[in-house]
């Protein structure tokens, strides 16, 4: 493990750096880093909020994805995952901030995508509904609500379904996906 404040574009290169050094190369980005005060009714949302979920999200996958993109093209290609959030394509009641930074990580995906497609670099979102640290705090009653509206009946696992999708997106059987956004939710958010 190396570890990188995201926030902090001279640890983003060190990881960069770090990693080629382990492992000779780079062939895969998965963006999850992201801070976010969870909670918050819009009208209380500060620029400070505002600056961590641009800085821990956006930005930093911004910088990730730059730093890598030389050594992907280098090695003929590669993947990169970032991941979004229903809270964004949704517009979750709490989460300004937060949905505000995964909506533009699924812009940055796109433009990504589509010019560096020639590069043979895929690069796709995952929106996830899965028992992360948003999901431990609702109380049991919320979490049988929330439950009680995905179709499929249950949380997602973080490992068994969010991790299955990085996986495929990263592998040749993901091979001719990019600039897509994939909803790993059970059924429960859509596009609106």
């Amino acid at each position: 493990a190396q570890p990188c404040d995201v926030k902090r574009l001279d640890d983003c290169k060190a990881g960069v750096a770090a990693t080629i050094d382990a492992f000779g190369g780079i062939d895969i980005l998965v963006n999850n880093a992201q801070q976010v005060r969870p909670n918050v009714r819009f009208e209380d949302v500060t620029d400070d909020d505002m600056s961590t979920c641009w800085e821990s999200g956006p930005l930093a996958s911004f910088h990730l994805m730059q730093l890598v993109h030389p050594h992907l093209r280098e090695r003929g290609g590669g993947a990169i995952v970032n991941l979004g959030s229903g809270a964004g394509t949704e517009g979750m009641p709490g989460f300004t901030a937060y949905a505000a930074a995964k909506e533009a990580i699924r812009g940055l995906t796109k433009v990504a995508a589509r010019e560096w497609g020639s590069d043979r670099i895929r690069v796709n979102t995952i929106c996830p509904y899965a028992s992360s640290e948003f999901w431990h705090l609702l109380s049991d009653e919320e979490q049988a609500g929330s439950v009680h509206d995905i179709p499929m009946g249950r949380i997602g696992d973080c490992e068994l379904d969010v991790g299955a999708t990085v996986v495929f997106l990263a592998s040749d059987a993901g091979s001719y996906v990019t600039g897509q956004t994939i909803m790993v939710t059970g059924g429960a958010c859509g596009f609106r």
